[in-house]
Formats: C-alpha cells, structure tokens, sequence
C-alpha cells in the first residue's frame, strides 16, 4: 500500500477514534534564523530598514500528500520611541489539501537600552488562526469494510475552526560581544482547536534561543571579513521538545552552514527510539540588499531520507526604505536585513 493512502488511512482514524482533532503539527523552520517572526515576537522591526520576508518549506517532498508550508512579512521600525511593527502571514497544507492551517499576526515591540552595550527587547503577537479539514480528501476505515465507498458514513460537526493566538517574547542583546539570548511563550491563552463539541486546547509552547559570532578576521561590519555564526533554539511543548543547534561560516556575501536537530544520547521519548531527526545543510549569500537563505534537511528518523526525500526550504528577505537626507551608505548589514547578528553586510 502506498505511502499516502497510509497517510489518508491514519488521519481517517485519528478522527473517527478520537473525540476531537488530534494536536496538530506545530509550524516549524529550520532557518530560524532567517525568520525573526517565527523566532520572536520582540524582534518586529528590529532591523533599521524596512523589511519584506519570504519563506517556503517543502517538507517530505518523497510522500504522496506532504507538508507545505508558505509564509511573508513585512516590518516597520519606529525610531522616534524605540519600537517596531511588523505583519505576518502564514499557509501550512497537508495531504493535499485535506489540513490546512492560516495565521495573520500583527506584532509590535518595544526596545529599551539599558547602556552603550545593552539592550532588551519586548515584544507582543496578536494572531487569527484558522484550521480547516477536507473529509472528502481523506480516507476512513469503513469505506475499505464497505468495498472502497467512495465516502465515509462518519459525521463531523464542522470542518473549520478559528481563534484568537497571543504570543510573547523577550531578547536580551550583548552588541560588543555580538552576542543574544531570547526566549519566546506561543499560545498563552490555550485557544481551543477542536472541530468538534468537545474541548481541545492548544498547548502553551515556549523557546529560548541564543546567538553568538566569532569573528576570525576584521569585523562583521566588513565586506572582506570572516566569522562563524553559532546558533541553537529549544522548544518545549507538553512532553515534546525540540533542539537545533549549529554554526554558519560567513566570507564575503557567502555563507555556508550546518545544523543538527534532535538530542541525541541524551533523552529518548520511549526505549529504542532515540531523539533525533536531521542533518540539515545550509548555503545562503547577498546581493546588493537582498538576503537569499537555501537549506536542505537530511532526516534521521524512522521514515528515513530515501523514502521521504527530507526537506527543502528557501528565504528571501529584502531591505528598502532608506532616508534620502542622509548619505546613501556603501553597504546594508545583514544583520540589520534580517534582525539577528546571523549574517552580515551587503552591498547596494
């Protein structure tokens, strides 16, 4: 039997057994660093310019009916009181078509400079969620009892659902040290996801980050210079969690990266089953000031890389918005570009 029909057969009886929607996949990146929004709400318009951001992941791309995801932003800085705005938008299908998830965020935040070397960050993420199901795109076990009917005699209450998401984050900078510590709580008011009478609450979920570059030769302000970007994120959700950690080596407007997701040797969710799950490779480069990001994950779990063709995930994010009084100058830091100390400058 192939792979997606045991994709339909399983959501079929996930949903007939189950009172209500089993916890849906949590939307994830493993550009983290290439996606603020995603990575904390207090970086709205942490960059000096104006930001336009685009991402798309193309996950198990090997399995019939796989994971898409597609999102944008777009964000504002307000210098005159040390804040930022920014506007999300985010689409997550699966089994062709049959899960959906869409999310528009307004993010603001708020930055206060505790010293010449300090700054923290706050910032406040109000969403609309919306999940919906196709049934007609999913397959149940009593269409095989009733020679392949072509439709379930199961009845659902609804097919979509919507709520409101409240989010909260908090970065801590160190700018000599080219160093940040954030840390982020996503669902705070555990909005109800059921598509059905019964509850089923979406659980708080929190992360903390950090960031740091070593710079090997001149500075990350350089066209010609050198440094390696160390980055890890945790995510904890119930008994789930979740480590990605690597480092990206930086010359010029190239950058070339790996990163390991999973914690292997140190925990496993149940015996004979480790907690790891992909290699993820990374290349990323500049030009003039737009930020282009390409990884490939090679995965490590049970579905294994051949049969699933890991997954694949592209960035762009784009710098404008300059003031036409001042100087023009010869070159935008990408961290500015992308609102992290991950990447460096680019030239116009």
């Amino acid at each position: 039997m192939e792979v997606g029909k045991k994709l339909h057969i399983i959501l079929g009886l996930a949903l007939v057994l189950c009172s209500s929607w089993a916890k849906a996949q949590e939307v994830q990146y493993a550009q983290f660093y290439n996606d603020p929004y995603q990575l904390n709400p207090a970086l709205a318009g942490a960059s000096k310019y104006n930001r336009i951001g685009l991402h798309y992941r193309n996950q198990w791309p090997g399995i019939k009916n796989n994971y898409k995801t597609y999102s944008a932003y777009v964000d504002k800085r307000l210098a005159g009181i040390n804040s930022g705005i920014g506007l999300y938008v985010l689409e997550d299908v699966a089994g062709d078509g049959a899960l959906q998830y869409d999310y528009i965020a307004g993010s603001y935040a708020y930055g206060l400079r505790v010293n010449y070397n300090q700054m923290i960050r706050f910032g406040l993420r109000t969403a609309l969620a919306m999940r919906s199901i196709n049934f007609n795109k999913l397959v149940f076990t009593d269409q095989f009892v009733r020679d392949n009917a072509p439709s379930t005699i199961e009845g659902f209450d609804n097919n979509q659902v919507s709520y409101l998401d409240f989010s909260f984050g908090i970065e801590y900078k160190l700018n000599k040290q080219n160093l940040r510590f954030g840390f982020a709580a996503d669902h705070l008011t555990r909005p109800n996801q059921s598509f059905t009478n019964t509850k089923n609450h979406l659980p708080i979920r929190y992360s903390a980050y950090v960031l740091y570059d070593m710079v090997i030769k001149g500075n990350t302000s350089q066209k010609s210079s050198s440094y390696v970007s160390y980055a890890a994120l945790y995510k904890a959700q119930l008994s789930w969690d979740q480590l990605d950690f690597g480092a990206i080596y930086h010359y010029d407007a190239m950058e070339f990266g790996l990163f390991y997701r999973g914690i292997p040797g140190l925990k496993a969710y149940k015996p004979g089953y480790a907690n790891n799950e992909a290699f993820i490779g990374y290349i990323g480069f500049q030009w003039l000031n737009i930020h282009f990001g390409y990884n490939y994950d090679f995965s490590m779990s049970k579905l294994g890389n051949i049969q699933s063709h890991g997954a694949h995930e592209i960035t762009m994010i784009f710098a404008y918005g300059f003031n036409p009084k001042r100087k023009k100058p010869k070159s935008i830091p990408c961290s500015d570009i992308v609102g992290t100390s991950m990447v460096k400058k680019a030239r116009f």
